[in-house]
């Protein structure tokens, strides 16, 4: 069984972002980078950013390109569609 990493860092240098303690990558194009962290979601935004690497066994995410910013969030629970539908 996988142990999952509690903590996460950040790592910014010459235009390469370093994350750990990714889980999952939500969503991603050349402007906006949705990450899944183990309690949270970060968000990239920037220019020309493309995933470098994407290894969710050893929960690590490199991008490159110019970041502008980047913002912590909530973890986005998956809701079923009828959930949505009836709310």
């Amino acid at each position: 069984m996988e142990q999952l990493i509690k903590e996460h860092s950040v790592h910014l240098e010459k235009g390469t972002l370093t994350v750990t303690g990714v889980t999952n990558v939500d969503s991603f194009d050349s402007k906006t980078v949705i990450a899944a962290l183990v309690n949270d979601s970060i968000t990239v935004k920037g220019e020309n950013l493309t995933v470098l690497d994407l290894d969710i066994k050893g929960q690590t995410l490199v991008l490159k390109g110019t970041v502008a910013s980047f913002v912590y969030g909530k973890k986005q629970e998956k809701v079923s569609l009828v959930k949505r539908i009836f709310k």
